[in-house]
């Protein structure tokens, strides 16, 4: 019987408490779901970051195989224009020892 006295006094600071450790929890929960929240705000920035670094990569790519085809098309006109160069002169090389044979054999006959 004497505690059934003291419960109407009690009860009231009981809830009292129960009522601060339920505050105290929401907060804590408040608090985890704002860092859960800017943990998902990271975890999405981090991934439009990663698709422009991709994408970047990608043009970069892109640019550099452009680039090594136009160098390769300017190598192989090059070498086209170098073989050219050589047939010329070979050609002219083959004349001038057809015309060093003719100046020799007319020199012979003198």
């Amino acid at each position: 019987r004497p505690q059934l006295r003291r419960a109407p006094r009690k009860t009231p600071r009981h809830i009292s408490a129960l009522q601060d450790r339920m505050a105290s929890a929401l907060g804590r929960e408040a608090r985890a779901l704002a860092m859960a929240d800017g943990a998902t705000q990271k975890l999405e920035d981090a991934h439009i970051s990663k698709e422009t670094a991709l994408d970047d990569t990608k043009s970069l790519m892109d640019h550099v195989k452009s680039d090594q085809l136009a160098l390769v098309q300017a190598l192989r006109g090059k070498g086209e224009e170098n073989e050219k160069q050589a047939q010329i002169i070979a050609d002219k090389d083959r004349l001038l020892k057809r015309q060093e044979v003719k100046m020799l054999q007319m020199a012979s006959l003198e």
